[in-house]
């Protein structure tokens, strides 16, 4: 995997980066530290090291080694990632500062850099750091993971709170895999869809919104911009982006085509319900006697997009199937005008993992055997960025 070196400067959030250092070495990478002066007013550096693999370094090293340590870890490292970062290291960066061992290997580096900035509200919206954040975004290529909104040091509320553990470390991948969908605008769909039949009863299905959830993921893990609607689940959706609950499938159609515009790929992951009732009954029904409830379809939303489907637009759909799983693929990827279909079995709905295939525009297909839908986001969105080259 990659050699990420990992700066933590003074805030009071920088006992956050230790998960952060944990949450890489879990994915594989081979993670070094530098721990400003600053920083290790808040943690010691025996604190870090136990915490940690890798070796970590101190403005004493850089002082002390005898030898050009900055040079040698800015050789090192595919990425340099600080976490989280002050206004005053901004600032230092922004002018070529190099009075510490990090700013210094920083001044040496030539690859990619990720920032989680971590500071008060008033700080963070100042005019000067502003011009900063801009600066440092346009020209020197820097991402920015953050800051969220949330409570801060001081107890208020604001904008400038550290960017959650879990996402800086998918943002740091995303740098590292060179934002294949940056300025890429992607929709996932995901959920079931429910059709009332009375005021306590739906006609729905048993999906759990697992495999959009890890999409959605990926969409972020491959620096897109992502739009979710989601539907009813089983566990809470996914976190970043964009998020528009719906019920119904004409909900999920009315937002989908609301949106559809400023999207480049959709992928419709949403279980939708194929049938509702003709009538909705206004009151709860009594139980005690036989009851026959006629259905008719709901709306086909990827076949009524496919008219509405722009130059450049990638669609991806999913058949999930019990059986002629390859035939019945086939025919929706040719009816909808679709770019990308992932078949699966039925198996796959409520379970972690998912045997199927998937078959894009030009007929290749790719198999694959109770793969883990995390695993199946990121070859799907592979496969995405493939077809948008």
């Amino acid at each position: 995997m990659a050699k990420i070196l990992l700066g933590l400067t003074g805030s009071v959030a920088v006992y956050k980066s230790l998960n952060v250092i944990r949450l890489l070495e879990r994915r594989g990478h081979e993670v070094k530290v530098i721990l400003t002066s600053s920083a290790s007013k808040f943690i010691t550096p025996l604190m870090a090291k136990s915490l940690m693999k890798g070796e970590l370094f101190t403005d004493e090293d850089f002082w002390t080694s005898g030898k050009s340590l900055h040079i040698e870890l800015a050789k090192w490292a595919d990425e340099i990632a600080i976490v989280p970062c002050t206004s005053n290291t901004l600032s230092k960066i922004r002018y070529s500062i190099a009075d510490n061992l990090l700013t210094a290997t920083l001044q040496a580096y030539k690859g990619p850099i990720l920032v989680a900035p971590a500071m008060h509200e008033e700080m963070w919206l100042n005019p000067e750091v502003q011009d900063v954040v801009q600066h440092l975004r346009e020209f020197r290529g820097v991402f920015f993971s953050g800051p969220a909104r949330g409570i801060l040091a001081s107890g208020e509320t604001g904008c400038g709170r550290l960017q959650s553990e879990e996402f800086i470390a998918e943002d740091i991948e995303a740098v590292l895999r060179g934002l294949p969908l940056k300025n890429v605008t992607v929709m996932v769909t995901y959920g079931r869809t429910e059709e009332p039949i009375d005021p306590v009863r739906v006609i729905t299905n048993r999906s759990s919104g697992l495999m959009g959830y890890y999409l959605s993921k990926a969409v972020m893990e491959y620096g897109g911009n992502l739009i979710q609607v989601v539907g009813e689940t089983s566990i809470i959706p996914y976190g970043r982006g964009e998020i528009v609950k719906v019920r119904t499938a004409r909900e999920m159609f009315d937002v989908v085509s609301d949106q559809l515009d400023k999207v480049k790929v959709l992928i419709m992951a949403a279980a939708v319900s194929d049938f509702e009732p003709q009538e909705k009954y206004e009151a709860k029904l009594k139980k005690g006697k036989d009851l026959m409830i006629s259905f008719k379809p709901t709306v086909d939303i990827l076949h009524e997009l496919s008219g509405s489907k722009r130059g450049g637009q990638l669609f991806v759909g999913f058949a999930l199937e019990t059986e002629n799983l390859e035939r019945n693929a086939r025919e929706k990827l040719e009816n909808k005008k679709l770019d990308l279909i992932v078949g699966n079995f039925a198996t796959a709905m409520g379970s972690e993992r998912s045997s199927g295939f998937l078959l894009d525009r030009d007929g290749v297909i790719e198999k694959f055997d109770e793969l883990h839908k995390d695993q199946l986001a990121h070859k799907i969105i592979e496969k995405v960025v493939s077809l948008l080259k």
